[in-house]
């Protein structure tokens, strides 16, 4: 689990989807309060569409729990490295730790789960 460090203020924190292979990347993104399991924040994109979400205040989300559900297509095939990641950034900053899906295509979609939590 990535350890994603934030500063706790009013700042509105944005995550970013970079791609670093050519394959088709879709993704669902969960933010759950850790505490209750409650749902904060919620969406969906892919690689040639949103790779920009606002998920809100710094301050909102520590202690919580971010979790981005990836699906991975490779229409030329099986065997194939894939590498994208997913970046939280506050006050135009990259926050560490960034969530990474990394790993081979299969004959069908490939999904990989990726988790964080927002820490100080």
């Amino acid at each position: 689990m990535a350890k994603i460090k934030i500063i706790s203020n009013d700042d509105n924190l944005i995550l970013n989807f970079r791609f670093y292979t050519p394959q088709q990347y879709f993704y669902s993104i969960i933010i759950l309060n850790n505490k209750t399991g409650e749902i904060l924040y919620k969406s969906q994109g892919q690689w040639d569409d949103q790779t920009s979400f606002q998920i809100g205040k710094a301050k909102n989300l520590l202690g919580n729990l971010l979790t981005i559900h990836w699906s991975v297509i490779d229409t030329a095939g099986k065997g194939k490295n894939f590498n994208a990641e997913a970046i939280v950034t506050q006050n135009n900053a990259e926050c560490l730790d960034h969530l990474t899906c990394i790993g081979k295509t299969n004959d069908t979609t490939t999904y990989i789960p990726t988790n964080g939590l927002f820490i100080q």
